[in-house]
């Protein structure tokens, strides 16, 4: 679980500027990506903190894509399309 959650920072653009971050085991986590793992246990968070359900559950039925799945940032791939 989560502890001491602080919310990410974002700029007037509604853009993130700091990720949010979290505790998971006692360590300090950033909540940067939409998938992000405990180094220690392994539990899965999103960006808000929430715990998500084990990865064998994911998949299609549960409208997860593949970039979902493999961590990637949507912020991050519109800043590929514009070529930031």
């Amino acid at each position: 679980m989560i502890k001491n959650f602080t919310r990410s920072e974002c700029d007037e653009n509604g853009r993130r500027i700091t990720p949010s971050e979290g505790e998971c085991c006692g360590e300090k986590m950033s909540l940067g990506n939409f998938t992000n793992t405990c180094r220690n246990c392994g539990a899965d968070y999103n960006s808000a903190g929430q715990l998500l359900a084990p990865r064998e559950q994911w998949g299609e039925e549960t409208g997860e894509s593949l970039s979902d799945i493999l961590s990637i940032d949507y912020a991050d791939t519109d800043d590929l399309l514009e070529g930031n």
